[in-house]
């Protein structure tokens, strides 16, 4: 090969072409275009249901069940990885089937307050500006918390022996703790 003519590096070449740079010239220079490239994209029949059955589970009317439905399979899920990790670390032998029924049935409790409690909040502060997500935050954090974490350790003192001593005993014990971990950045996501 003489000396004078360049080896054409076509790896390079197509590197440079995949990167991200100037991606909108790289594809209106292959003649692409997000509506040639969706014209004739059809969702499967799998995801049009799923489509279906979300909007029906986040309507008005079943709202309230899919919220409850919800906070239920959480805390269930939530204990069953917290127990996992206990067999892991040998704190425990096996699953406790109980304890996890408690925690869905405090994560029932939980869920039908926080469903409630939205739907007042929503109704009273109207809009998602920076300023009534602030609003709305500051009012869960001062009203609702403190409720919603009595209302979670009186659902599970509830399966004890001595209900009353026990529920004393955890909200004196864990209370601010818990109170501390609601992470407010969190809240103002979700209520924007």
């Amino acid at each position: 090969m003489p000396s004078n003519i360049k080896q054409t590096n076509w790896f390079e070449i197509i590197k440079q072409f995949i990167s991200f740079k100037n991606i909108k010239f790289k594809m209106q220079a292959l003649g692409i275009t997000w509506r040639r490239i969706t014209r004739n994209v059809h969702t499967s029949g799998a995801v049009t249901s799923l489509r279906q059955v979300v909007k029906v589970a986040f309507s008005d009317k079943y709202l309230f069940y899919t919220n409850v439905t919800i906070s239920v399979s959480l805390s269930s899920l939530g204990d069953l990885m917290e127990q996992t990790y206990e067999i892991y670390t040998k704190e425990q032998d096996k699953y406790d089937k109980k304890r996890t029924v408690h925690m869905a049935f405090s994560g029932a409790a939980v869920g039908v307050l926080c469903h409630h409690w939205y739907k007042v909040l929503d109704r009273f502060i109207i809009g998602k500006t920076f300023d009534m997500v602030a609003k709305k935050l500051f009012l869960d954090q001062i009203i609702f918390s403190p409720i919603m974490i009595v209302t979670f350790f009186g659902s599970l003192a509830l399966f004890e022996k001595d209900p009353l001593k026990n529920f004393q005993e955890e909200v004196k014990d864990k209370f601010v703790t818990l109170y501390k971990a609601e992470w407010m950045g969190m809240m103002f996501i979700l209520l924007k």
